[in-house]
């Protein structure tokens, strides 16, 4: 394991959880692994990651979710629209934190762990409008995309 920050994440005290593929960690078994793009985690940001799972480096089937505050084309939000991955804004980490907050042992999907992320997936009409005409798809949209993309 890597002791390295995530590159695209700069988040002090948080190291990645690998060295190249995005995974590890606690993918494998239940656990959430984020990945960031375009982002610096703050503090509060930071625990709400490690309460719920593990941060990767890279971009790997592994990658649960994807940290991003707006729709730009990066390798990792590429590669989290082709396999479907949950794209969240930040403020996701920050409910994650609050709601571990209270409990010494790490947070889980389900009753009492990691929050429903549908509040804070990314929405980003301005970031959509670029997508479509830089790559010349008309009425692109996120959300239409991902959908195709988990089936």
């Amino acid at each position: 394991l890597a002791a390295d920050i995530a590159p695209g994440c700069p988040a002090a005290g948080v190291a990645a959880t690998d060295s190249g593929a995005f995974g590890g960690g606690s993918g494998g078994s239940g656990g959430l692994v984020f990945a960031c793009t375009g982002v610096k985690l703050t503090e509060r940001q930071q625990q709400g990651l490690v309460a719920v799972g593990t941060l990767s480096a890279e971009c790997s089937p592994r990658v649960t979710h994807l940290v991003a505050k707006c729709l730009r084309r990066t390798v990792k939000l590429m590669c989290a629209i082709c396999r479907g991955v949950a794209i969240v804004q930040p403020k996701y980490l920050d409910r994650c934190a609050a709601g571990c907050a209270a409990s010494s042992r790490r947070c889980s999907r389900g009753p009492g762990g990691a929050p429903d992320e549908r509040p804070d997936l990314l929405w980003d009409k301005d970031g959509e409008a670029a997508f479509a005409r830089r790559l010349s798809l008309p009425g692109y949209a996120l959300a239409p995309a991902l959908r195709r993309a988990r089936t």
